[in-house]
């Protein structure tokens, strides 16, 4: 730290020290400037997903669980009878579309809380 003898010393100090805060302000500015850029994709990409998943006209989510389940059901009873084989992976698949169909703002709040504990924002809505 610098010795302040005179007024004139102090009113330097003090015009160097305006100076200097305003360039950490800028430097700051241009920080979260650069974060914004590096999270645009992100935020892009999450309220995207959000408009896709929950939008009446599509049901994308519910129509991937379907498929994810049936080609469960069908792998678990690989070895059973014909009609389970055909029957359980039917019902199944329907049972959860609808399901997913019937909670999807739900499931999908509940998948922007896990997003948002994980990157410590919140999703764009």
């Amino acid at each position: 730290m610098k010795r302040i003898d005179t007024l004139e010393d102090l009113k330097a100090e003090r015009k160097r020290l305006l100076y200097r805060r305003m360039n950490l302000e800028r430097e700051i500015k241009n920080d979260f400037q650069e974060i914004k850029q590096m999270l645009g994709p992100l935020q892009l990409l999450t309220s995207g997903a959000k408009k896709a998943l929950v939008s009446d006209n599509n049901d994308m989510l519910s129509n991937s669980v379907g498929q994810v389940t049936n080609f469960i059901a069908k792998t678990a009873l690989k070895n059973s009878g014909l009609l389970p084989r055909i029957i359980v992976p039917f019902l199944i698949k329907n049972v959860t579309s609808n399901l997913i169909e019937k909670n999807k703002v739900s499931i999908v709040n509940w998948l922007g809380d896990i997003a948002s504990k994980i990157t410590g924002k919140k999703v764009a809505e």
